[in-house]
C-alpha cells in the first residue's frame, strides 16, 4: 500500500514542475506538462481541474465498456477453454493453462484460434493426454444427459441416481470432463424422452392398416394404490404382431363402472384411436358388462364397428381359467396343507434354511436337488403347482428334515403319493395358462383347442382314481360349465 501511495505523490509532484526525491537522489522537473493528464493506478483516477466534463463522462464510458469486455470473458462457449483457467487483470481477460501456466490473451475481442494453436503445441498437455487416455474422448453434454436419462427409463433407476456421490465418481473417472446433473434436470430430460417415444408410438398406430386390439387390467398394489394400464395390439404392415402398453396409471377411486368407463374412454382419446379399435379384453368381474356395452356404442357412434361389434368385448381366457382352478383349490387335500406348512416353517428363518441345505447335502445321491422351495400365495394359482412341482424333486431332503426337527407332521408315503396326483392334475392347467399369456404370438387361434382339453381333463377327472383329484374336479367342472 505504501509504493502505491508513492507511486501517486510521485506523479502529482510531477504535474507541478516540482523537485521530486526518489529514493536518495532529487530530480528537478523544470517542464511542466498539460492539466488534462489522467493517471490511473489499479481502480483509481487521478483527474486535474482541468478536464471537461465531456471528456471525464467518454472516460467513464470507455471504462464501463472495457469493464464489459472482462465480464464477458467469465464466460465461454467453445471447448477449448476448458483447458483454461481465466483470470482478470488491468488490461483485461486472460487465459492460464492448466498444464503448464502459459498466459494467452481472451478479451471479449479475441478469438479461440490463440488457444487451440497453444493448445496443440502443449508438451505438457501432450503428457496429460498420455497418461489419461479418457480425457482426450470428445465430451458433449447433451449427449451424456439424454443416455443418463435412457439408461434410468430402460432400467427403472431412480432419479436420485444422478445425485449419487459414487455414481459421479465413476463417470468424472471414465471422463474427467463430466458434469455433474441433479435430479431436477434429469427428471425435465426424462419426460422429454417419454415425449419423443410417445410420439413415435403415436404415428406407428396412426400409420397401420389394420384395426387395433387392446387389453385392459386394474389392480391394487402392496400400497393399497389401484393402477390401470391399457395395452394394444395389432399387426403391422410388416404381418408382425406387435404388444405396445400405452398407458399405465395411477387410478384414483372411485372404482366404479362409471369412473372406469370416462378413464378408458380419456385414454383412448388421447391416443386417438377410436376408429381403429377392433375389441378389448378385461377381466369377468360383472361390472365389466356395462362398461363394456357404453364404450361399445360409444366407439361404433365414431366409426362402425366390424359386424356391428358383436366381438367387441373379449373376455379373459386366462382369467376365467385362474378362476375354474381357484374353485379346485378351495377343496385342496390336508396333504398339500401339511406340506404348505413344511414350506413356510422351513423359509421362516435363516438358521432353518441352512438346516434344510444341510439335509439335501446329506441326502447324496438319493436327491438331485439344488436351490431353494418356494412358498404359494393365494391370489394366483400356479403358485401353488410351483411349490408343489419343486417339493416333489426335494421329496428325501424334506423327509430327512422333517425327521431332524420335531415340531413338524411327517408327511406319509400315501400322502407323497396324493401330493403328486394333484401335481399331474394341475399341470395341463398350468400349461395352458402360460400358452395363454404369450405376447409374442397369436393365441386365438388356440384357444378352442385348448378349451376343448380343458373340457376333456375335466370330465375324465371324475373317473381318477385319486379321491382328491376328485374331490377338486367337481366345482371346477361347475365352473367351467358356467361360462
Amino acid at each position: 500500500m505504501g509504493a502505491f501511495w508513492s507511486v501517486a505523490c510521485y506523479c502529482c509532484c510531477r504535474l507541478a514542475g516540482a523537485a521530486v526525491k526518489v529514493g536518495a537522489a532529487e530530480v528537478g522537473w523544470g517542464l511542466l506538462l498539460p492539466a488534462a493528464v489522467v493517471v490511473a493506478v489499479g481502480r483509481l483516477t487521478v483527474r486535474t481541474a482541468g478536464m471537461a466534463d465531456q471528456d471525464q463522462q467518454n472516460f467513464d464510458v470507455n471504462e464501463s465498456t472495457e469493464k464489459q469486455k472482462i465480464g464477458k470473458a467469465k464466460k465461454r462457449t467453445s471447448t477449448v477453454w476448458n483447458h483454461y483457467d481465466l483470470i482478470t487483470k488491468i488490461d483485461g481477460a486472460w487465459a492460464v493453462c492448466k498444464y503448464c501456466k502459459h498466459e494467452i490473451k481472451a478479451a471479449g475481442h479475441v478469438g479461440t484460434t490463440n488457444a487451440r494453436r497453444h493448445t496443440e503445441k502443449c508438451d505438457a498437455y501432450a503428457k496429460f493426454v498420455e497418461t489419461n487416455p479418457a480425457s482426450n474422448v470428445v465430451y458433449d453434454h447433451d449427449t451424456y444427459v439424454r443416455m443418463f436419462a435412457e439408461s434410468i427409463i430402460y432400467h427403472g433407476y431412480a432419479l436420485s441416481m444422478v445425485e449419487h456421490i459414487k455414481t459421479r465418481d465413476l463417470h468424472r473417472y471414465l471422463n474427467p470432463k463430466v458434469k455433474d446433473i441433479s435430479r431436477y434436470t434429469i427428471t425435465k430430460h426424462v419426460m422429454g424422452e417419454h415425449e419423443k417415444y410417445k410420439k413415435i408410438i403415436f404415428d406407428r398406430l396412426h400409420s397401420v392398416s389394420s384395426r387395433i386390439c387392446l387389453t385392459c387390467d386394474g389392480w391394487t398394489a402392496c400400497t393399497s394404490r389401484a393402477y390401470f394400464a391399457l395395452t394394444a395390439h395389432f399387426i403391422d404392415n410388416d404381418w408382425k404382431l406387435n404388444a405396445l402398453i400405452l398407458n399405465f396409471r395411477r387410478f384414483p377411486p372411485p372404482h366404479d363402472g362409471e369412473s372406469i368407463f370416462q378413464f378408458v374412454k380419456s385414454l383412448l382419446n388421447e391416443w386417438d384411436i377410436e376408429k381403429k379399435v377392433f375389441s378389448i379384453t378385461l377381466d369377468n368381474a360383472s361390472a365389466n358388462d356395462k362398461i363394456v356395452e357404453k364404450l361399445r356404442k360409444d366407439v361404433h357412434s365414431s366409426s362402425p364397428l366390424p359386424l356391428d361389434g358383436k366381438y367387441f368385448h373379449i373376455r379373459c381366457a386366462a382369467h376365467i381359467l385362474n378362476l375354474i382352478v381357484q374353485k379346485g383349490l378351495q377343496m385342496i387335500d390336508v396333504s398339500v396343507k401339511k406340506l404348505r406348512e413344511v414350506v413356510r416353517f422351513i423359509d421362516s428363518s435363516d438358521v432353518r434354511l441352512s438346516d434344510f441345505d444341510k439335509a439335501i447335502l446329506d441326502c447324496g445321491d438319493r436327491t438331485s436337488f439344488r436351490g431353494k422351495l418356494v412358498l404359494d400365495f393365494t391370489t394366483r394359482w400356479n403358485s401353488t403347482y410351483n411349490m408343489i412341482r419343486r417339493a416333489l424333486d426335494a421329496k428325501e431332503a424334506i423327509d430327512l428334515f422333517i425327521l431332524r426337527e420335531r415340531e413338524l407332521e411327517m408327511i406319509f408315503d400315501e400322502e407323497w403319493e396324493t401330493i403328486g396326483n394333484i401335481c399331474d392334475f394341475l399341470e395341463p392347467f398350468y400349461d395352458i395358462t402360460e400358452l395363454f399369456s404369450g405376447t409374442q404370438y397369436p393365441t386365438s387361434n388356440s384357444y378352442l383347442a385348448c378349451v376343448i382339453n380343458i373340457e376333456k381333463l375335466l370330465y375324465d377327472s371324475h373317473k381318477d382314481p385319486s379321491n382328491a383329484v376328485r374331490k377338486m374336479a367337481k366345482p371346477m367342472w361347475e365352473k367351467f360349465d358356467k361360462y
